[in-house]
C-alpha cells in the first residue's frame, strides 16, 4: 500500500472497486492492517463522489485505498473531484 499523487494513479483504478473509511484527523493510515471498517465502493469515481457530498463524522477526514493499493489523502480525493467534475463540463 502506497500514498501517491493522483496523477500516478493507473487509468483502470478509476472504474475499479475502491474503499473509504474515516479517521481521525490526526491519524495517517497508511498500513492496510488499520483499514478495518472500511465501506466499499464498485468504483473509484463512486468512492471519491461519496467523500465530497456526504456529511463527514465529527473531528474525522475520509481517505480511500484503491484497487492498486494506493492510498488517497483527503487532499487528493478533493483533487480527483475537481478533476472528475472539470472532465464533465467539457463533454458534449
Amino acid at each position: 500500500m502506497t500514498e501517491i499523487t493522483i496523477t500516478e494513479l493507473e487509468p483502470w483504478e478509476y472504474s475499479a472497486p475502491a474503499r473509504l473509511q474515516y479517521w481521525p484527523v490526526h491519524i495517517n493510515p497508511t498500513n492496510s492492517g488499520v483499514w478495518d471498517h472500511p465501506k466499499a465502493f464498485e468504483t473509484l469515481r463512486e468512492a471519491v463522489a461519496w467523500a465530497i457530498t456526504e456529511p463527514e463524522p465529527t473531528f474525522n477526514v475520509a481517505w480511500i485505498m484503491t484497487s492498486g493499493g494506493h492510498v488517497l489523502k483527503p487532499h487528493d480525493i478533493e483533487d480527483l473531484w475537481l478533476k472528475f467534475k472539470a472532465h464533465e463540463a467539457v463533454r458534449p
